[in-house]
């Protein structure tokens, strides 16, 4: 309805990891496919730069999303702080494939195996 979406934020967010930075704004979530609830990617996936959803209910709770563009000087100020996000999830993904393949018995046809080479696979 026109109204300033981080002073909306800041009356009504409930949000305990969402905090205003310096300037009072509020940078939200930077995220890609896979990290977020599914009704939540989707909603946010599904708006054009700047545009506001609906009212999107998760198992969290209710949320509107608006969807920013993310700037080449907000990368800059904040890459160490995406590569460490990054590399948490690469590291629990990691670990949870390692787990995944310890639990399995994994059986080679040798036969199989030794006719597979780089051609037969494309």
């Amino acid at each position: 309805n026109g109204e300033d979406f981080d002073e909306l934020i800041a009356e009504y967010n409930e949000d305990p990891g969402e905090t205003p930075n310096d300037d009072g704004k509020y940078d939200g979530y930077l995220f890609t496919t896979g990290e977020m609830v599914e009704e939540f990617e989707t909603a946010a996936f599904a708006l054009g730069i700047d545009e506001i959803s609906d009212i999107v209910e998760t198992d969290y709770g209710y949320h509107i999303i608006k969807r920013v563009d993310i700037s080449d000087k907000y990368l800059e100020d904040n890459i160490v702080d995406i590569m460490m996000t990054n590399d948490t999830y690469y590291q629990k993904y990691s670990t949870a494939v390692k787990e995944l393949i310890d639990t399995v018995d994994i059986q080679y046809n040798d036969d199989v195996y030794d006719k597979i080479n780089i051609m037969s696979l494309t």
